[in-house]
């Protein structure tokens, strides 16, 4: 026995709200912490925007910027102080980001570092004459300024209230970023953790190396303990030694994206741009709703603005795309959309067929307003929007133009992507809604509640709902199932209701459309006949309840992040005339080319 039992295999996973642990994009409980952040300034925003007030936030992180800058990102903040950021934005290399508005301005080179707080006051000056009513500062605990000093919230009311003259008030967030509702995020990580380190811990070998599990884009890697336990503590190595390229640079990729995407969108915009050299673009939200729908089109159309472009708003989607209901978007007509869900431009479905007449009308418009690309946000129906638009270009050169999609879905049944806009929120709200369910029958016996998750024929939804609630089953349409494997299915369950006499609430959830010949109420009377004398059978439709009514932080970074990148794209296309989807495979953000995604396409079973 000694000999069969003579190496323990150490595998890590990592738990820690401040996401201060190298070479992994995220460790379990970050999300959760900033979802707390995010609702608690989305709640005191309300009365402060009323009152046109400052607000300084104190947000935790100890010597990492990772939740002061996501939620800067996430609520539009107008600055953000941390142990990192706050460095990097008084660095002569990053200050002129800052600084600068567009065209051909030149920058300052040299700025001194203790200037931030007439930056500051300068910044909320302008966005105030840009229309903002509310300034959100978030200040990290471990900021300090470049000379090492430490920055304070106090500090920072201070500052805004004296220099400023603005009514400033400031809130501490301290524990309530760690409590309550897990994210389905952290859920669903904890969930995929535990099951890969078991796989891991099965099969190592003699003498295999201690490993962390870490997680880059949506793939479960493993990293050697020590290797990155060591790049960890040589962050604070340089932060001592104040060398913030190197701090930056360890803190990983993700962090850097996040980074260069904030300091890009959130540059001082005096509203003086030179647009002699810019180019005129359209954006279009097309299908049903989705959270992050907003944020995507805020970060797109200021991204052009700043490189001294136009961007047109194509309102009420279809309709609108045919009638000519174009209008100019401006920088301060997408103030305060990243928290705002639904579509604020306003969609319809697009028809499955589009007549020659309507795509003459079309073209006419993008003519008429010299339209040099289109990004669609949206689900399916953008899909065909954009593949009409592909078919009939040699019949119409005024649509011969780059058009990029980003996928805006709860269903995720886009081709080209791991992620669509509006699941994360969506799974966000189903998993509270159950919570709900079951905190509400304690003290009960023998509950079985079926849940019915309106996602048409895909399955994505319903099966991270049931990771992210502990199911006991879930019944999709991309799993075959029969009468008699639901009838098993409710034996098991009537097993494990009368092995013991505690409590149970059991769930199973199902997919709207998860089988053509069985309706969802015809389970749910199988479930009730066969735990008959054993347990009670409820159902429990969602429906429209499992709408997310304001997109959940994940959806909101990466909408903001998608519509930058689309920008990007557009502009670096402006001659390919393709048309392609942005999305998240694996690791890696792609453009996926629309007609390498035709044949992968199931279009019977897509809505």
């Amino acid at each position: 026995m000694k000999a069969r039992n003579n190496q323990l295999n150490i595998i890590g996973i990592v738990g820690s709200i401040d996401n201060d642990f190298c070479q992994t994009d995220i460790t379990t409980g970050a999300d959760t912490a900033l979802h707390r952040i995010v609702e608690a300034v989305d709640a005191i925003a309300t009365t402060a925007t009323s009152h046109q007030r400052a607000m300084v936030i104190e947000v935790m992180g100890r010597n990492c910027g990772y939740l002061a800058l996501v939620s800067a990102l996430a609520l539009e903040a107008t600055f953000t102080c941390n142990h990192i950021i706050c460095d990097l934005i008084l660095a002569n290399k990053f200050f002129d980001v800052y600084y600068g508005c567009c065209g051909d301005l030149v920058f300052p080179e040299s700025p001194p570092g203790n200037d931030w707080p007439e930056f500051l006051c300068q910044k909320i000056e302008i966005e105030r004459k840009n229309g903002r009513r509310l300034n959100i500062i978030i200040v990290s605990e471990g900021a300090l300024d470049l000379n090492g000093k430490q920055i304070t919230a106090q500090n920072v009311k201070k500052i805004i209230s004296e220099k400023a003259k603005r009514d400033v008030r400031l809130t501490i967030l301290g524990h309530i970023q760690r409590g309550g509702h897990t994210s389905a995020y952290d859920r669903i990580l904890g969930s995929r953790m535990g099951a890969t380190a078991v796989e891991v811990l099965k099969e190592n070998t003699q003498n295999a190396e201690s490993c962390v599990l870490a997680i880059n884009g949506n793939q479960i890697s493993k990293r050697p303990l020590m290797e990155t336990v060591k790049q960890t503590q040589s962050v604070g190595v340089a932060m001592d030694k104040k060398e913030w390229d190197k701090c930056l640079e360890l803190r990983g990729k993700s962090f850097v994206r996040n980074f260069k995407t904030f300091k890009s969108i959130h540059r001082i915009y005096s509203g003086e741009c030179d647009k002699s050299k810019g180019l005129r673009f359209a954006v279009i939200q097309v299908g049903e709703p989705s959270p992050g729908m907003n944020a995507s089109v805020l970060s797109f159309v200021r991204h052009m603005i700043i490189g001294g472009h136009t961007v047109f708003g194509i309102r009420d989607g279809f309709d609108g795309l045919i009638s000519g209901n174009y209008h100019e978007i401006k920088w301060s007509d997408v103030n305060n959309w990243t928290s705002q869900s639904g579509a604020l431009m306003g969609t319809s479905k697009v028809p499955p067929d589009m007549s020659e007449q309507q795509l003459e009308t079309v073209a006419k418009h993008f003519k008429s307003f010299q339209l040099k690309g289109l990004l669609v946000i949206g689900g399916f129906r953008a899909f065909q929007l954009a593949i009409k638009l592909i078919e009939v270009r040699n019949h119409f050169v005024e649509l011969k133009v780059p058009v990029c999609i980003i996928p805006a879905t709860i269903d995720n049944n886009i081709p080209g992507t791991d992620f669509s806009l509006g699941t994360d929120s969506t799974l966000n709200k189903i998993t509270n809604l159950c919570t709900d369910i079951a905190v509400s029958l304690r003290g009960t016996k023998r509950r079985l509640f079926i849940i019915k998750i309106e996602s048409h024929f895909c399955g994505y939804l319903t099966v991270l709902s049931a990771v992210a609630s502990g199911a006991d089953y879930c019944y999709i349409f991309e799993s075959n199932f029969t009468i008699d494997s639901v009838k098993a299915d409710a034996n098991n369950i009537k097993t494990k209701m009368l092995s013991d006499d505690r409590n149970r609430l059991i769930i199973v959830y199902m997919n709207g459309k998860a089988n053509i010949k069985l309706q969802t109420k015809t389970i749910a009377e199988i479930y009730t006949e066969e735990g008959n004398g054993v347990f009670i059978t409820s159902f429990v439709d969602l429906a429209n309840l499992q709408q997310s009514i304001s997109p959940s932080p994940f959806d909101r970074i990466l909408a903001i992040k998608f519509g930058y990148r689309c920008g990007d794209w557009l502009l670096n296309n402006l001659q390919s005339n393709n048309a392609v989807v942005i999305g998240i495979i694996e690791k890696r953000y792609t453009f996926s080319n629309i007609t390498d995604l035709i044949p992968q396409t199931d279009f019977e079973y897509y809505f």
